[in-house]
């Protein structure tokens, strides 16, 4: 699952904005019911750790 995330001050003006993708999670019919989303180290350990998240959900 794709998301933008802007993010403004209070005069609403943009200060940031970023695409972050996530792992989807899949449902029993096989329908996006939502995502994870994980950061904090190196691409590769959030993705393990959002895949992990994935599985325990299974």
């Amino acid at each position: 699952m794709r998301m933008n995330i802007a993010v403004v001050d209070a005069g609403a003006n943009l200060t940031s904005f970023a695409r972050m993708d996530g792992l989807p999670i899949i449902g029993g019919n096989g329908e996006v019911i939502g995502a994870i989303r994980v950061s904090g180290s190196t691409v590769e350990n959030d993705h393990a750790v959002a895949e992990a998240g994935v599985r325990a959900l299974a």
